[in-house]
């Protein structure tokens, strides 16, 4: 029979979070419009992640706002230019794929990261 282990005992490895905890969006970090962060909380163990922005709709119309904007400059990007661009993106992922991995998974509760 199975025993059900508390959250709590689960040893997790270090987290090596970003330094920008704002939004990003056109390119650069903004802090919340509402001026206002809350901690973040790690399912996994309830221990906390330290503050993150708490992003609203005003927050969010500027995102969009910033991704309309690009989307111009994308839409006239050649194909070629765009396949290029997005290769290298996918090095970045690969490069960085356990680090990413292992986000996911403590984002979901995953006992592969817990």
């Amino acid at each position: 029979m199975n025993t059900a282990v508390p959250l709590k005992s689960l040893k997790a490895e270090p987290l090596h979070l970003p330094d920008h905890r704002d939004a990003f969006y056109g390119g650069a970090w903004h802090a919340p419009k509402s001026g206002r962060h809350v901690d973040s909380i790690n399912p996994g163990t309830g221990e906390s992640l330290g503050p993150v922005a708490e992003c609203g709709a005003e927050d969010i119309d500027a995102a969009v706002g910033a991704a309309k904007k690009a989307f111009d400059g994308w839409r006239n990007t050649p194909p070629l230019e765009r396949a290029r661009l997005l290769k290298r993106v996918a090095n970045v992922l690969r490069e960085r794929a356990d680090f990413v991995h292992v986000q996911i998974h403590r984002g979901l509760l995953s006992p592969r990261a817990c």
